[in-house]
């Protein structure tokens, strides 16, 4: 991937952070997850798809799967999360298609949680002027 491909990559990564940050119910955490993988350009679903075994949240023809529950947003992101400690125990570096799911799928994983124990909470930790978003710009 050429240093333009990266660029557009992360920028649409922050667009996405950024929307998930904004989101204030499960359901648009939901929704965030599907139109980020919705996102996802073909070239990208294959090189994740080399080291993915079939496990991630992508069909054989390289469509994304539905996310419509926490319990398989959870799954999802569980899978991805043995995936990359697997390859790391073989001695592979994962790949950044894999990184970046696992990350952005931990990121909504922990907000959809949050929202599920303390709704009234979630949306200020995300959006306040102590946002982990924030921090990572």
């Amino acid at each position: 991937m050429g240093a333009p491909e990266q660029l557009r990559n992360t920028t649409q990564l922050f667009k996405f952070l950024e929307l998930l940050a904004s989101s204030e119910t499960l359901n648009e955490v939901l929704q965030t997850v599907q139109n980020y993988l919705n996102a996802w350009d073909r070239e990208r679903i294959s090189d994740l798809q080399k080291v993915d075994g079939g496990w991630a949240p992508f069909d054989w023809s390289q469509a994304p799967l539905q996310i419509t529950s926490i319990v398989r947003l959870q799954r999802f992101r569980d899978a991805v999360r043995r995936q990359c400690h697997a390859l790391k125990q073989a001695g592979l570096q994962p790949t950044p298609e894999i990184i970046e799911l696992d990350e952005f799928l931990f990121i909504a994983v922990q907000l959809a949680d949050c929202m599920k124990t303390h709704p009234s909470k979630a949306s200020s930790a995300a959006s306040g002027p102590n946002s982990w978003l924030l921090r990572l710009r």
